[in-house]
């Protein structure tokens, strides 16, 4: 059956439209369905969301409001009764509503393995418009899907010409671009100007998805709540920065301060010859990389406990210590987990009755002062499957006494290296 897989995309869409949106829309292509909202998961249709009033008894998060007739700026404010400024006209942004929502946080992240996201990509806000209001023209460098709750609304909206894909923020025609705008605005910065707009008419039921980078704006047709889902999963290129980083730190010569960076002469010539030499380096280093490192790169490493393999790397943590306690009548270990590199700072992670051949597994791991690999751990202890040396790795790691890494290993020829102590003593 369609869109069996996708329980909840399919009672945002229908069954037969999931499908079809996530073949020919997500992520790049706007998209609206419209039906009747008794379709919705029971999160929608909570007493929390059952008017604008009712959200705001419940709800003591972040508030942002605007007159979308008369300005296109957000101002953030706390401490008012939203409703108050509901009844002033305004339109209003309840920023998280996640946490004053029943299920909410079920709900989320279980969209968010339904669009193949990270944890935590998504967030749930709320936008409340009395009639003839609205939200001013922008785009978001988030994708969004907007569900109609109550009232009817337009939604006008167009793809942004100049830059595909945005990093950053918000952007509103016209305004003040931050930084990383310079980079991405080679085509010149975004302009609404002769842009041909679509309108999506919004009522109880319809659900519009704009990828980020689409121009909108909304006007109220009656007093109108919707709620947004905010999608910000990681991007590649922070991904990329981070695992770069942790390979960079893996080498001294990268370690190095800019001495001399101010000077003349000698000194500065040596740091201009030093930084070549790591940049000739730079290609080697980044071929260290595998798309799976980027990818992977977001997982925490509690959920990376199942994919341990030979080639995953470990280090014991100094401030850790195994204490072999005594024998068990049964001729078990009873071994403790001691945390803490004092007595007044010391606790017990963990105390495990343990057979002999494990606890040989153990005293092998607390010997380790270098970092390890699963396939070490294996040539040390041939006899044992690797599937039960995996179970004693992740029972280390979840009681503190190893960290499982989370970045790649720079590879020796990527490696430049430096000048030794005391062949910098000797130069000076």
């Amino acid at each position: 059956m369609p869109g069996a897989n996708k329980p909840i995309l399919a009672t945002l869409l229908s069954l037969k439209v999931a499908d079809e949106f996530l073949a020919a829309y997500w992520p790049h292509r706007p998209f609206v369905a419209h039906g009747d909202p008794a379709r919705f998961p029971p999160v929608l249709r909570t007493e929390e969301l059952s008017s604008t009033q009712a959200l705001a008894r419940r709800y003591r998060g972040s508030l942002r409001f605007t007159h979308g007739r008369k300005s296109d700026q957000m101002i953030q404010i706390d401490r008012v009764d939203p409703a108050i400024l509901f009844e002033m006209g305004l339109t209003l942004n309840f920023e998280d509503i996640g946490p004053y929502v029943p299920s909410a946080a079920e709900f989320l992240r279980g969209l968010e393995a339904e669009l193949g996201l990270n944890e935590g990509s998504l967030v749930m806000s709320a936008f409340a418009s009395p009639y003839q209001d609205g939200l001013g023209c922008h785009y978001d460098a988030q994708d969004v899907i907007s569900i109609q709750l109550l009232g009817t609304k337009r939604f006008h909206y167009a793809l942004v010409r100049e830059v595909v894909m945005p990093y950053g923020t918000q952007y509103i025609p016209g305004g003040k671009p931050y930084d990383e705008m310079y980079a991405q605005a080679q085509n010149g910065f975004p302009d609404n100007k002769n842009v041909k707009f679509e309108t999506a008419e919004m009522k109880p039921g319809s659900v519009l998805f704009l990828p980020r980078g689409t121009w909108h704006y909304t006007e109220a047709g009656e007093p109108s709540l919707s709620l947004s889902i905010t999608i910000s999963p990681p991007t590649l290129i922070d991904c990329a920065m981070e695992q770069l980083r942790w390979l960079l730190l893996q080498d001294s010569a990268w370690r190095q301060p800019l001495y001399g960076a101010t000077a003349g002469g000698p000194m500065h010539q040596a740091l201009h010859d030093h930084t070549a030499r790591l940049l000739e380096r730079l290609p080697q280093l980044v071929s260290c990389l595998s798309p799976e490192d980027l990818i992977a790169a977001p997982i925490p490493v509690a959920k990376r406990l199942d994919q341990i393999s030979d080639k995953t790397r470990f280090q014991r943590i100094p401030d850790a210590a195994l204490e072999v306690e005594a024998k068990t009548a049964q001729g078990l270990s009873v071994v403790s987990i001691r945390l803490g590199h004092s007595d007044s700072s010391a606790r017990i992670s963990a105390r495990l009755e343990i057979p002999t051949d494990i606890l040989m597994v153990f005293r092998w791991i607390d010997g380790q002062t270098k970092p390890f690999n699963g396939a070490e751990v294996q040539a040390a202890f041939p006899r044992l499957p690797f599937e039960e040396l995996k179970k004693i790795l992740v029972t280390l790691i979840r009681t503190q006494f190893i960290k499982m890494f989370w970045f790649a290993e720079l590879a020796p020829q990527a490696r430049v290296g430096t000048v030794s102590r005391q062949q910098f003593s000797d130069k000076t």
